[in-house]
């Protein structure tokens, strides 16, 4: 009796045994490749001990580049070195150094679970998101369409606008931009030359940018000069697929033009208590038309009250102070030769 059990107990476990392998053949590998880890891994979840707790976006990030360089967020620190791929497994090593593990045990092109492992004894499971990063090259456009309606000089300006501003000959060279995406809160600065149409790399998503794009000062940061500021403050959104960002770019400076027929002298001149006057010889571009001065700042501070000095043609001279005008940015003004000032519109009756 007890070799039948024996031997019913014996056919039940090579049964068991035959189920158990057939299970483990039959479970899918997962076989990846670069592309398919490449990208910003967002977790959502993160398991430690049992525990499972949700991890706000952001918080918690796994940034694989096609160099073979990564980085790790892992809340309040950052970790970066190199990586490479051995199957299913990412294995990097950092600069402490520290090896790393990050082993992916489900996959299905954006969402995966990862097993966790250090050198130093940590061990999680992931569950992560990811996003795919595109590299794109910055550009901008105007938001105003330059046909800024004023009492005088409407024609003389479109025609300065479409031959100098738009094409691009007075603006400036560098920018400074900030990107922040909106639903990591991730942050990126970049700073570059428009001309050189660098390859920004940016995870998917919706960005919100600032920054600004200046000439570079004649004396100092409020001193005019012969190029428009620029400042930028935007939402974009930015696909895995784009190859181009085309900014918009907001006029951060008021534009003076003058008839260049008239004068043979034009200098600005501002008083600072701790430097004495500064004085900037012909400080504006001379066009066919025009001579034109782009001035950025209302508020000088400390600083006295800026003028422009004009030397006309027959050597009479004219001052005029700034702060007198109510400029505004995003506005042009054109000197009127009969008034001796600038033609601003009336203002309205408030209700």
């Amino acid at each position: 009796m007890k070799t039948k059990i024996l031997s019913v107990m014996l056919i039940f476990a090579s049964c068991l045994c035959l189920l158990s392998c057939s299970s483990d053949d039959n479970e899918p590998s997962i076989n990846l490749t670069l592309s398919d880890v490449i990208g910003l891994w967002n977790v959502t979840e993160m398991t430690e001990n049992g525990k499972t707790n949700a991890i706000p976006s952001g918080q918690v990030t796994i940034d694989l580049d096609n160099d073979n360089s990564y980085q790790v967020k892992f809340f309040s620190n950052t970790y970066i070195g190199t990586y490479h791929l051995s199957e299913n497994t990412i294995i990097g090593t950092t600069l402490d150094p520290i090896t790393e593990r990050f082993k992916f045990t489900k996959f299905d092109g954006t969402n995966a679970t990862i097993q966790y492992s250090n050198s130093v004894g940590d061990k999680y499971i992931f569950k992560a998101t990811k996003k795919t990063y595109a590299r794109v090259s910055l550009n901008y456009t105007f938001a105003e369409s330059g046909n800024l309606s004023r009492a005088t000089g409407a024609e003389v300006y479109n025609n300065f606008y479409e031959n100098y501003i738009k094409t691009k000959v007075l603006t400036p060279k560098s920018y400074s931009l900030k990107f922040t995406h909106k639903e990591t809160g991730a942050t990126a600065t970049i700073n570059g030359l428009w001309e050189n149409k660098d390859m920004v790399r940016l995870v998917e998503g919706t960005y919100t940018v600032t920054g600004s794009s200046t000439p570079k000062p004649k004396s100092n940061s409020l001193a005019p000069s012969d190029t428009v500021f620029l400042s930028f403050n935007e939402d974009v959104i930015v696909t895995k697929d784009m190859t181009n960002l085309n900014l918009t770019a907001i006029y951060d400076s008021y534009l003076l033009l003058f008839d260049n027929t008239n004068y043979s002298s034009i200098k600005f001149r501002q008083y600072a208590a701790s430097a004495g006057y500064t004085t900037i010889e012909k400080p504006l571009y001379q066009t066919d038309e025009v001579y034109c001065l782009f001035i950025r700042d209302f508020n000088y501070g400390s600083f006295g009250a800026p003028v422009i000095i004009t030397k006309r043609l027959d050597n009479q001279n004219t001052t005029i102070t700034l702060n007198e005008f109510p400029f505004e940015k995003g506005k042009y003004y054109y000197f009127n030769d009969m008034t001796n000032s600038f033609d601003i519109p009336p203002m309205e009756s408030g209700n």
